[in-house]
């Protein structure tokens, strides 16, 4: 997703729901959501060169390809999941309420 400006991106969960790597640009939040190396790669956005090699770079190697699928998937399936996103607003709202006991609220 080589986008210049951007805040999210619902291409990357799709991408990683079919077990695919991630080429994204370092626009907005898009890199919160790769892990470097290890899910896809972030290059600079406007860096034609970069977005070329990373390509280049994972066309050329089926095995990083899989990796990197199989690790997508599983950051899905884990912190990227609505299981997950549950258990932090859980987390945050308990908190909160805590918070709120301990100042008499």
């Amino acid at each position: 997703m080589p986008y210049d400006h951007a805040s999210v991106s619902g291409v990357t969960s799709v991408a990683y729901a079919h077990g695919k790597p991630v080429i994204v640009s370092d626009a907005g939040s898009l890199p919160e959501t790769v892990d470097e190396g290890v899910t896809g790669l972030v290059v600079p956005r406007g860096d034609s060169s970069a977005l070329a090699s990373a390509m280049v770079r994972l066309f050329r190697d089926a095995d990083l390809r899989r990796r990197m699928g199989t690790a997508g998937k599983a950051k899905l399936d884990g912190e990227l999941s609505w299981a997950a996103d549950i258990h932090r607003v859980a987390a945050a709202y308990a908190h909160a309420v805590l918070r709120r006991r301990v100042r008499g609220d």
